[in-house]
């Protein structure tokens, strides 16, 4: 069937075109995405978009999952225009890097480094075409093997033992890797070596057939869990709810997670509501994240009158003058010189600021009455710096890149009580970082 474009569908077709992602998929994603939302996504448009390459067979996978109503114009094309190849695709991908390392040698030149990398970017296109919500990590096999011939270091000449030469291209594939995903954020991956000798013994055979036996392969294997369950002893799939009236050292979260040899990274999102609560993240002993004190939500009891619960000034600031760990670092303070100006920094009615010795009778005990009497208190004794927090969403980035054993999550909250969700956001894809 022939498809004619109007002057609106050329408009939008060079407009998703133009966009230069290194074919990178999620640019183009997120253009169709663009596009579909105002209406401009048509017949016309796919077919050529297509016929182009503009779309291939991964990317095809990813807008159907991802895009219904992409779903939807694609689904009504006749099958003549369809792609065909989308039947054919797997959720095991493999690819063969052989080509990157010359013969014999170990090492990467630049030609081989630029082999390696074409062969990486298919692999995140291809792990982006997965986009299921049942695959939280990826496993990635560096398959490594050589012959039985005898093995020679390029440089120094030194004979390799069994098996060194395979051993030394996995690690080196592996470190290029590494600094290949450091452009990007990725989702959560293992990287695993697997090293082999294989092929017979030379006793003087022609060497060529040895050269099916020395490869370099990476193997994708998606991990597949049961998202109807919380999986809380895997760091990228953690989430939790918390709902207690005594805590103890105002840890509201202490967990740990063996990430050791994980890839990955995302946000660590905590929604604690009108009570402000504080993440802390720690790699092998080391803060590595730190939200500071903060809150999501309202108090309905005090939304007219106050922009800053008393109650939780004092706390914090009481914790703050103890020495708490929960207080140590990231801190909105404020020093004030009256106590007209603590008043004026939490109270939302302006003309109330002057009156705060009424308040300290307020209905309200737990909320405003008693922590206004503390808070006077305070000040009369000379204090004179108070503890605030943030508003709003507040969330932690994290990058595991395979440098940690364990990461520690602690959530500290300031009063006797702690009320808040948390959960570990790694990313499902390949997206380039912004610098």
């Amino acid at each position: 069937m022939r498809y004619l474009l109007n002057k609106t569908e050329l408009k939008t077709l060079n407009y998703i075109i133009s966009l230069n992602e290194n074919k990178i998929n999620e640019g183009l994603i997120d253009r169709i995405k663009e596009v579909t939302q105002k209406g401009k996504l048509t017949k016309n448009v796919v077919v050529n978009l297509i016929k182009k390459g503009v779309i291939n067979a991964t990317l095809l996978a990813s807008l159907l999952s991802t895009n219904p109503t992409f779903a939807s114009v694609y689904n009504s094309l006749p099958k003549s225009d369809k792609l065909e190849q989308i039947d054919n695709l797997s959720t095991e991908g493999i690819f063969d890097v052989s080509k990157s390392f010359k013969s014999g040698v170990w090492k990467l030149d630049e030609q081989g480094k630029a082999d390696l990398k074409v062969e990486l970017l298919k692999l995140v296109e291809h792990i982006n075409s997965l986009h299921n919500p049942k695959f939280i990590k990826f496993k990635i096999i560096i398959d490594a093997s050589e012959s039985r011939l005898r093995n020679r270091d390029a440089e120094t000449k030194e004979v390799l033992p069994d098996g060194e030469l395979a051993k030394r291209r996995a690690a080196e594939t592996k470190t290029y890797m590494e600094a290949f995903f450091n452009d990007y954020n990725i989702p959560n991956i293992i990287i695993e070596l697997n090293t082999e000798v294989n092929g017979p013994k030379y006793t003087g055979q022609d060497k060529k057939i040895f050269d099916e036996y020395q490869y370099v392969k990476l193997k994708v294997n998606p991990i597949e869990v049961n998202t109807n369950t919380t999986n809380n002893d895997n760091f990228c799939s953690f989430k939790d709810s918390i709902s207690v009236t005594s805590i103890k050292n105002n840890i509201g979260l202490q967990r740990d997670f063996n990430v050791n040899g994980e890839y990955g990274s995302g946000n660590i999102i905590l929604t604690p509501g009108s009570i402000p609560d504080r993440v802390v993240v720690y790699g092998d002993g080391k803060l590595i994240g730190d939200s500071g004190f903060f809150s999501t939500g309202v108090n309905p009891y005090l939304m007219d009158t106050w922009d800053y619960a008393p109650a939780n000034i004092v706390a914090l600031t009481k914790l703050h003058r103890a020495g708490s760990n929960a207080t140590k670092t990231n801190l909105e303070t404020h020093t004030v010189s009256t106590f007209e100006e603590l008043m004026d920094l939490m109270l939302k009615k302006k003309s109330l600021i002057k009156q705060y010795n009424s308040f300290t009778s307020d209905k309200n005990e737990d909320d405003v009455a008693k922590p206004m009497r503390e808070l006077i208190e305070m000040y009369k004794a000379g204090v004179r710096e108070f503890v605030f927090y943030k508003k709003g969403q507040v969330k932690v980035k994290f990058d595991l890149a395979g440098k940690y054993n364990k990461i520690e999550i602690i959530v500290y909250s300031p009063r006797d009580k702690s009320d808040f969700k948390i959960k570990v956001n790694c990313s499902s894809q390949f997206t380039k970082k912004i610098p």
